[in-house]
């Protein structure tokens, strides 16, 4: 079994560097999207200030402009970063392929350790793009692949369950296309 895990952040800004809420990973073994093992992780905003990490005022604005629902994780408690690295450790490791929006998620996660003196897990080797899955969906099937919501946008495990459904929809797909 080859274990995948979907990788999503919830971020006060667009670019490495940034101050990071919440980390939420989720493995899963396409094209079943059901979850393995969850990890959904609310960061210290001021342990990351302090460390030099900064926060965009227009992302405030943004968070601003979301639903109640995907606000409310700004209340729940939050842990050091050192808590974070265990957290991956125990579920990622240099054979897991990580999905994300490989252009948004790995780079400002990888900013993220560094600040804290931590080396990323991820194997660049095995780093995974939903928008790639989707492009090449189309195409193929000169149509979107459709999937399930999971959840509340924009809540970073919800993100993740909703993500693995479009990815294992995509899978699930190709694997019935080439086994007829």
């Amino acid at each position: 079994m080859t274990i995948h895990a979907m990788l999503d952040l919830e971020t006060m800004g667009k670019s490495p560097g940034c101050v990071v809420t919440h980390v939420a990973i989720v493995l899963f073994d396409p094209p079943n999207p059901t979850p393995l093992k969850t990890l959904h992780i609310h960061l210290s905003m001021t342990e990351q200030v302090k460390a030099g990490l900064t926060i965009d005022p227009s992302t405030i604005k943004w968070w601003l402009k979301q639903s109640n629902e995907a606000r409310e994780i700004f209340k729940m408690d939050s842990y050091p970063i050192s808590s974070l690295i265990d957290y991956i450790d125990s579920m990622i490791d240099r054979d897991t392929y990580v999905w994300s929006h490989a252009t948004f998620d790995i780079p400002i996660l990888n900013s993220l350790l560094q600040a804290f003196g931590y080396r990323s897990p991820i194997n660049y080797k095995k780093c995974m793009d939903i928008r790639t899955a989707q492009e090449l969906y189309r195409i193929k099937y000169k149509r979107d692949a459709i999937a399930d919501k999971v959840g509340i946008a924009h809540r970073a495990v919800d993100d993740c369950k909703s993500q693995i459904n479009l990815i294992c929809k995509i899978i699930g797909d190709l694997k019935n296309e080439h086994s007829k």
